[in-house]
């Protein structure tokens, strides 16, 4: 006589996170952290979504989804050395550092466009608290260099 048990959808959930090793490669998990790094970086620089426009969403959104990745390959790395045994990086080293690239490379960006949006005085009561609340990197509102200011 066979038994035949069905699993749940928390169940399989539940498996499936436990296999997971970071977390950088599963959609599901960069989601939620990514929604958490946006909420931390909006506050931080005193701003809501509504603040900004279409390309300013696509710049953070990018930067809060490497971001996400970077923190959780980070706390991966916290419990399981980087570098192993014989000196050889981990698995996900080469993604890791790209991750890093893409999070600098999408705050540079959004940086640059929302400097362009102060030049421009869009709105510039939002520029001016962006400016005076800086973020974690205390990045400045400037003209990317090599532009005419």
């Amino acid at each position: 006589m066979s038994h035949i048990t069905t699993t749940t959808a928390k169940e399989l959930t539940q498996r499936h996170v436990a296999a997971i090793r970071h977390g950088a490669r599963s959609p599901v998990i960069t989601k939620h952290t990514a929604a958490r790094v946006r909420g931390k970086f909006l506050r931080q620089l005193g701003l809501r979504p509504e603040d900004l426009d279409a390309v300013g969403l696509a710049y953070l959104d990018l930067y809060c989804a490497s971001k996400a990745r970077v923190e959780l390959m980070s706390a991966h790395a916290e419990r399981h050395p980087f570098i192993d045994g014989d000196g050889k990086p981990a698995g996900y080293a080469s993604i890791y550092f790209k991750a890093i690239g893409g999070a600098r490379a999408a705050l540079d960006r959004f940086v640059a466009h929302m400097s362009e949006r102060a030049r421009r005085s869009e709105d510039a009561s939002m520029i001016l608290r962006m400016a005076s609340t800086a973020n974690g990197d205390r990045r400045t509102l400037q003209p990317p260099e090599g532009t005419a200011s």
